[in-house]
């Protein structure tokens, strides 16, 4: 189809991000090159706007109000479309991989996948979750991390990549990150769907081992006293593997990449995952497992604690769970060692974990670690403005805003408190978004606990323009529901002013690994050791 004017007048109503570049896109030839053909997908058109409009006037909008369509599957024949667009939506959707493999099903022999998402450093200005502007996106996007999803989703020989840019046309680079950015600040992406070569399963077929090692048999030293153990190299790789993931909500989501790690390095195997009874669902949906077994071993969220009698009391529900099963391979997959134990109750012949032989002399594979979620770890996090109360202002979407009205105020008055989080022991920095809007200020502080009763520190914070005011904090212990005030300085006016947060830095004692490269290496080193696995059997004297 040759794009005239009816499109061109069509832009001014098309969604938020694609208007931006729309201009730039018809005189490029980027529509000329991959929208030409007649059937069309935009996926999540609408946005956060309810009379936004499909890219062009003979596109199908596919938003959640679509008939049929569950959010999930396109109620599409195969290989059906020309073109799919999806604009600033993967990052929403928490199955990607689903969300790939589908529209790549509708599009056909020659058709683009065309993805656009906000770019990392770009619009989110943040190293990591959650985002400042919009609390829904489920991932950060580089073009390296699109690509890994992208290769992580789609058979490697099914498509080619013909376009990756970062957009920032008109980007106001002088706007801090604090503030929403101005201008285009996404990657584009384009795939085309090229025919699978006849040869295609040949390349990606691991290579065959000729000679398989059969009834290998070792003598292995033993301790004193003890009979000797004999070595026995099994000829076949485990059929039936146990995943242990028990723990709470946010350490279940890092273990995805190891989760998928897992699947193919067994993709034959009967994979069972126990985990906790509310990401159940999910696990189910994630197509990654065979069966799933639940326990409900610790809280579903970290911050609500858990005490003695709760974990004894779990460790009866999973042995409860498990009874009557059996696998070839056990794996717990959490870093910290308070589950370990549950592994010397599978029935398994192969037991694989973090930590020492010497701490868990059950295992026949494990990973040495120093635990990255002790105190050496380095933590930022953002206490955003819906965290805190005010006795000034008001809250304004991402801010607390005060407008300067009140003439008077006492010196010491509180003003804005929260957010009531547990903080760790350890070193501190608390740089506070505060911008005045009308000349600079002096305010007070303090951070307490017990309701008040317990302050911790006390401080000034001088509030200028083009700086933002900032503190140190020292903590020997844990501190429970803390709580940071902000006061008037002296008494009299207080000037107009922005609070947009606190960002907390925790500075980091020992270099560590994050618990997801950690998971991933436990899994990669699953996959190596059972290439060629074997039993330890006591021999008979």
């Amino acid at each position: 189809m040759e794009l005239d004017q009816t499109v061109a007048d069509w832009a001014a109503q098309v969604g938020e991000e694609l208007r931006k570049t729309y201009g730039r896109y018809r005189e490029n030839g980027f529509f000329k090159t991959y929208f030409s053909g007649p059937n069309i997908l935009d996926i999540g058109y609408k946005g956060y706007l309810t009379d936004a409009r499909p890219i062009f006037p003979h596109a199908i909008g596919v938003d959640l109000d679509y008939p049929g369509y569950d959010g999930r599957t396109l109620p599409f024949p195969d290989q059906s479309q020309d073109t799919v667009f999806v604009s600033h939506t993967l990052e929403h959707i928490p199955d990607y991989r689903q969300a790939f493999r589908d529209w790549f099903r509708v599009l056909r022999i020659g058709g683009y996948l065309v993805v656009a998402v906000p770019h990392q450093y770009l619009y989110e200005r943040n190293i990591a979750l959650p985002s400042r502007f919009n609390g829904d996106h489920r991932r950060f996007y580089t073009a390296g991390s699109i690509l890994a999803e992208v290769e992580d989703s789609l058979d490697p020989m099914s498509y080619r990549l013909r376009l990756l840019e970062d957009n920032d046309e008109g980007f106001d680079y002088t706007i801090p990150p604090e503030n929403h950015a101005g201008g285009c600040y996404e990657i584009v992406m384009v795939l085309q769907r090229v025919r699978r070569p006849d040869y295609a399963d040949a390349v990606l077929s691991p290579p065959v081992q000729k000679q398989p090692i059969k009834g290998r048999f070792l003598r292995v030293p033993s301790p004193a006293g003890e009979e000797p153990l004999l070595t026995i190299a099994s000829d076949a790789p485990p059929a039936r593997v146990l995943i242990l993931k028990l723990d709470h909500r946010g350490d279940f989501i890092m273990a995805y990449p190891a989760f998928e790690a897992l699947r193919r390095q067994f993709p034959a195997a009967h994979l069972t995952l126990a985990c906790g009874p509310w990401v159940e669902a999910e696990a189910r949906q994630s197509g990654l497992f065979d069966a799933v077994i639940t326990a409900d071993f610790f809280p579903e969220i970290a911050s609500h604690g858990y005490d003695e009698r709760h974990v004894a009391g779990g460790a009866a529900r999973f042995t409860k769970a498990i009874a009557g099963l059996s696998w070839d391979l056990a794996i717990d997959l959490r870093v910290d060692p308070d589950t370990r134990h549950l592994l010397a109750e599978v029935d398994a012949r192969h037991r694989a974990g973090f930590g020492a032989v010497r701490d868990f002399p059950f295992l026949d594979i494990f990973l040495p670690y120093i635990n990255p979620t002790l105190d050496s770890r380095t933590f930022q996090a953002l206490l955003t403005p819906a965290s805190f109360n005010t006795h000034v202002g008001r809250h304004e979407g991402y801010a607390i805003v005060h407008d300067g009205r009140r003439e008077s105020r006492k010196t010491g008055e509180v003003l804005i408190f929260g957010p009531w989080e547990t903080f760790e022991a350890g070193s501190w920095r608390m740089e506070v978004a505060l911008e005045p809007l009308r000349g600079g200020f002096d305010l007070s502080y303090d951070v307490c606990s017990e309701a008040g009763r317990k302050i911790h520190q006390l401080g000034k914070l001088e509030v200028r323009t083009g700086s933002l005011p900032s503190f140190a904090l020292e903590l020997e212990e844990e501190v429970q529901r803390m709580e940071i005030r902000l006061r008037m300085g002296q008494g009299g006016r207080l000037p107009p002013f922005r609070f947009l947060g606190i960002r907390v830095t925790k500075k980091g004692v020992l270099p560590a690994l994050h618990q997801q490269e950690m998971q991933m290496l436990l899994a990669n080193l699953v996959g190596l050791r059972m290439q060629n696995p074997f039993a330890m059997d006591k021999l008979a004297r």
